[in-house]
């Protein structure tokens, strides 16, 4: 699922997950009604990327055919690739 993908992602690259607490329907709550804070050493194209997946709107939410055309994750198959 996408939204998950967005989860992970973020994990990866703020070391920790978007919502957290001890109390389930807290993070259900969260996750509706709490933006989503982004580091700021974050490039432009991950945060783009970040914000695109976890869209809180499953009907906006990016598709897959648009991630695997993401700029950020091209460059980081590239990256790879060195």
């Amino acid at each position: 699922d996408i939204w998950a993908c967005g989860v992970t992602l973020y994990m990866f690259t703020h070391g920790r997950v978007p919502f957290l607490s001890a109390n389930l329907v807290q993070i259900f709550q969260m996750i509706r009604e709490d933006p989503i804070e982004f580091s700021e050493s974050l490039s432009a194209e991950c945060r783009d990327l970040l914000e695109k997946l976890l869209d809180k709107n499953m009907t906006t939410r990016i598709k897959l055919q648009d991630i695997k055309s993401h700029p950020w994750l091209a460059m980081a198959m590239r990256a790879g690739s060195s």
